[in-house]
């Protein structure tokens, strides 16, 4: 009787602790999930560069993006405004070729970059 006692207890001794490590795992995740949502974005950090006039940071940003996501929309954007204001036309006119070619979504971006770019290659 007593052996018994002592197993059922052994045994919830047991169970409480892998309940306390799996509400440890659960605030964990919660706590990465809470800290990852707070980064901002790569669109955003993109937009402040531009906001900020680092034009040449941005160029970098851009293309190191692109060498991740090669057919990222938005980074092709900004790397193509910041061609542009490096006074890279030619570059741009094609980057923002692309950009009407594969979005969609920014494919009235891409267009009015080809115009601006076509004007300062002028």
């Amino acid at each position: 009787m007593v052996s018994e006692i002592h197993a059922i207890q052994t045994h919830l001794w047991v169970l409480t602790g892998l309940l306390f490590l799996l509400l440890l795992a659960a605030g964990y995740c919660n706590y990465s999930r809470i800290k990852e949502r707070d980064k901002p974005s790569p669109e955003d950090v993109m937009a402040s560069m531009f906001d900020k006039n680092q034009i040449q940071e941005l160029y970098q940003f851009a293309t190191s993006r692109l060498k991740e996501l090669p057919n990222n929309a938005d980074a092709l954007v900004f790397q193509a405004v910041a061609l542009l204001e490096l006074d890279r036309p030619d570059e741009a006119l094609a980057i923002a070729e692309r950009v009407t070619q594969i979005s969609p979504r920014l494919r009235d971006s891409g267009k009015s970059l080809i115009e601006m770019a076509r004007e300062r290659g002028a």
